[in-house]
């Protein structure tokens, strides 16, 4: 027990269990088991019971993982063992782990859970593996330091006189030396086979012929001795084993059930007492098992004798679990029995909890069991297993398969799948997120939909709701996420249900309501913590988000390294993307330039793979602004180039971040007017739609140009207007990212006799005002152009040889007059080039241009 592990590796029947067993009665630690059959090669299935097993020692154990392996796609599985450990260094002192017949694990990610598990187990605690075959461990590691204790078959079988005293005890007499020399000589020490011959020697007639047959050279022992065991039972006795042989556990009614029989609990009750390898899997007695050597040969039997009566058993097995709203397995049993009916009506009443109550991957076998043709009858289960593969991320997958459905129920237009097309259609143009068309599905699907249909019902209005979010369409959003959080309500659809919070506040977040937002998000943690956690993922992005608009870094990166976290444990993958998009934005406010430009570098990559993911817009724009404040102008004008069409069609919300970005580089590189020109075509889109956030991000971008073209007055209405709408949600970053051009516009308005002081009524707060300059650092980044050298800016828009001279003369103290004379020009001409240089340079004033032209080497 002073080292990390004990392997028991021995053939079946070597009493590797009883051993163990026998150990823990004498012991004084804390002993947990974890039996395991073949279908504990699922990965949720192996670490759900795990951790129950560890609850045996401490209640509380694996609360934060339950739900972690509730979601539909798992984290990397050291990750979820990694929070197994931690756990584990709170358990009781001097305990132990059983884990038995690990042989039957084929699946490698258990295996390297289990090899990760072994490397970090903390020194209180020892794995005890019972295995048929050894596992593929690095067992050389573990024995080269001593770490583990192994029992083989040879440490197992019985000695000579061990075996003898077993005989004497179990049958009551003594077998003649020639007798007990055959015996053992077939036997080899093997316990289960004693056990077996003790069994048949028992009231043998002819004890001499059976030991020489038994001695025989049979390839077929072990079929032989159970065959001699079952065939000494009771007729009645013998049907009961064959017709419950199909049950991995059971109890009295339930063998009641299935054999038709009234005395179940009686058989039980006899095969207990007979040791008939049967185990009790309560202290109470009512619910055991078969052991599996004995399962199997029974099976086999049944499969030889009365083959056709296999499906009539599980049907009334299902029947049974089915009353007793057991329907995990009234499901498992209604597929062998292949009666899809019964399959098809309880998947539909578990799809829409199973997913977040249960492993899903059990959910999928069970569609994926039901044939196709069959499947594809019930609109309503190929809608959920879509939403699955979509929920993945999964787009491929999940497109093939609903075009598979669609050319299958296009067949019949009129038919009973008519409205389930449309809804599938609709499914296909929201991955693509195309959500003009999913809309324009989503209402005739609703439509056509009959008022009792409520699962579809659910799914388009929520189809509708999010569709109006990424269109932008405050109004809309507001009416369809109310009504869509009622039928999922209805339904008990959670995940429905999560996702129309998730959209009412977002829609918080358009009208600039970020307090309203931030306290929403903040109770959904307490809300899908438990059943649908992996909803977190959205909430703390957006609390990220949030935290990073109020200047507060420190809690912003809190919450978006949740996110991750969480999108990693769950497979959440849709919006992460967006956000390394937000801690971009977090890691460039810090001043960690290059680790920003990384980090949007991966958003960029995660929306260019093969997956389901939203803001792709979005993301790519602030990309093409990092690189813009970071003087990499080639790459944005590559962009610009490559994003003509999108950036010439009309403004909506789904092209607004691209149009901010294009209004962004006119501004850097001085044309103004276009800049101008785009704006105020988005200002007029946003307004239609009430959309706040974005009329301020506008109104910012809108001064800065109009500030930029000599338009002063215009910019500080503009800056004005912005502050009054932005004030109840408390932004702060939206200003203080466009660097000193707006300090420069905030600073002026400070110092405005327009701007009335606090206690005044006022629509600017002199108290926000000043926070908000609070936040600028000392020496802030340069303005549109900072980080651009003279190459960059004459690639894009060089100082003319005139306006070079200009230049000149202004540095050397030279009035506008002066200048006009010494070149013979107007004075009106010298105003236009100093203007023109003003915007090339990216500054305000003749000393500003003098110290960029200084800075970049041009005079």
């Amino acid at each position: 027990m002073h080292r990390k592990a004990t392997l028991i590796s021995a053939p079946a029947g070597f009493g590797k269990t009883s051993l163990i067993c026998q150990w823990q009665n004498q012991t004084d630690r804390e002993v947990t088991w974890l039996g395991l059959d073949t279908d504990d090669n699922d990965e949720r299935r192996f670490l759900y019971y795990l951790v129950l097993a560890f609850q045996n020692l401490m209640p509380d154990f694996g609360e934060n993982i339950l739900p972690v392996l509730q979601t539909p796609q798992l984290p990397p599985i050291h990750s979820l063992v990694s929070l197994l450990v931690e756990k584990l260094h709170q358990l009781p002192q001097q305990t132990a782990l059983v884990i038995d017949d690990y042989h039957f694990i084929d699946n490698p990610l258990l295996h390297d859970a289990l090899e990760f598990l072994l490397l970090h187990i903390p020194r209180h605690l020892h794995l005890i593996i019972s295995t048929r075959a050894d596992p593929p461990l690095q067992l050389m590691r573990l024995r080269s330091r001593d770490q583990l204790t192994e029992i083989r078959t040879a440490d197992l079988r019985l000695s000579t006189q061990e075996a003898a005293d077993f005989l004497a005890r179990e049958l009551g007499f003594v077998l003649s030396p020639t007798h007990f020399a055959l015996m053992e000589k077939r036997i080899e020490g093997w316990l289960a086979g004693w056990q077996l011959a003790v069994i048949s020697l028992k009231g043998q007639p002819d004890v001499d012929a059976f030991v020489h047959s038994f001695a025989g050279d049979d390839r077929y022992v072990l079929d032989y001795l159970i065959e001699q065991v079952f065939e000494r039972q009771p007729e009645s006795i013998r049907n009961f084993l064959l017709q419950t042989s199909i049950l991995d556990r059971f109890c009295g009614p339930l063998c009641d059930a299935v054999t038709g029989q009234s005395d179940s609990q009686e058989n039980l009750r006899h095969l207990d007492r007979s040791n008939l390898f049967i185990h009790p899997l309560d202290n109470k007695r009512q619910w055991y098992r078969y052991h599996r050597l004995f399962t199997d040969l029974l099976r086999a039997r049944l499969a030889h004798v009365k083959k056709d009566l296999i499906p009539v058993l599980h049907q009334r097995a299902g029947t049974w679990f089915e009353n007793e709203a057991m329907l995990s397995e009234a499901l498992s049993h209604f597929i062998q029995a292949q009666d899809w009916a019964k399959t098809i009506a309880l998947l539909n009443r578990l799809a829409w909890t199973k997913q977040y109550q249960g492993p899903t991957s059990t959910l999928i076998k069970w569609l994926t069991a039901i044939p196709e043709d069959i499947l594809f009858t019930d609109s309503r289960l190929c809608l959920f297993y879509a939403e699955y593969l979509a929920t993945l991320g999964d787009i491929e997958s999940c497109k093939m398969f609903l075009q598979r459905l669609e050319r299958i129920w296009q067949a019949d237009p009129a038919g009973a799948n008519a409205i389930s097309l449309l809804h599938i259609r609709g499914t296909i143009c929201f991955i693509e997120s195309n959500f003009s068309e999913t809309v324009s599905y989503a209402r005739r699907v609703l439509k056509a939909l009959p008022p009792d249909e409520k699962v579809i019902r659910a799914s388009a209005t929520l189809a509708l709701a999010i569709s109006n979010v990424f269109l932008g369409k405050v109004t809309e959003v507001e009416t369809t996420a109310a009504e869509a959080l009622a039928l999922n309500q209805a339904i008990g659809n959670p995940f429905g249900i999560a996702r129309c919070y998730n959209i009412m506040w977002m829609h918080l977040m358009m009208q600039g309501k970020l307090q309203e937002a931030g306290s929403a998000f903040e109770r959904m943690h307490q809300t899908a913590r438990g059943l649908f956690a992996y909803q977190l993922v959205i909430p703390n992005i957006y609390l990220a988000w949030i935290y990073y608009q109020w200047n507060e870094l420190e809690k912003a990166k809190k919450y978006i390294q949740i996110a991750f976290d969480v999108a990693q444990r769950t497979g959440r993958t849709p919006y992460v993307g967006f956000a390394h998009k937000v801690n971009a934005e977090i890691l460039s406010a810090g001043g960690e330039k290059e680790a920003a430009l990384a980090e949007i570098e991966s958003g960029v990559k995660f929306i260019e793979s093969p997956v389901l993911h939203f803001f792709t817009g979005e993301i790519r724009a602030y990309r093409a602004q990092l690189w813009l404040r970071t003087g990499n102008v080639d790459a944005v004008k590559s962009w610009m180039a490559s994003n003509q069409t999108q950036i010439a069609r009309p403004p909506s919300f789904e092209n607004e971040h691209p149009h901010l970005a294009a209004a962004r580089y006119w501004i850097a590189t001085g044309k103004v007017e276009e800049a101008r020109r785009l704006l105020q075509q988005c200002y007029r889109e946003a307004t239609a739609h009430e959309r706040t956030d974005s009329i301020i991000k506008i109104l910012l971008l809108s001064a800065i140009a109009d500030q930029k073209s000599g338009r002063r007055d215009e910019a500080l209405a503009s800056i004005t207007t912005a502050l009054s709408l932005s004030e109840a949600g408390g932004y702060i970053r939206l200003y203080v990212d466009e660097g000193p051009d707006m300090q420069g516009l905030l600073t002026s308005l400070s110092k405005s006799p327009s701007i009335v002081k606090k206690g005044d009524p006022s629509p600017v707060s002199s108290t926000y005002l000043t926070k908000i300059l609070a936040a600028f650092p000392q020496s802030v980044d340069k303005p549109l152009t900072a980080g651009m050298h003279a190459p960059d800016l004459y690639k894009l828009d060089p100082l003319s040889e005139r306006e070079l001279e200009v230049l000149q003369l202004i540095k050397d103290g030279l009035s506008n007059s002066e200048i006009a004379d010494k070149l013979f020009i107007s004075l009106n001409t010298v105003k236009t080039h100093t203007k023109k240089i003003n915007q090339k340079l990216n500054v305000s004033s003749r000393t500003q241009a003098i110290a960029r032209a200084q800075q970049w080497g041009l005079i």
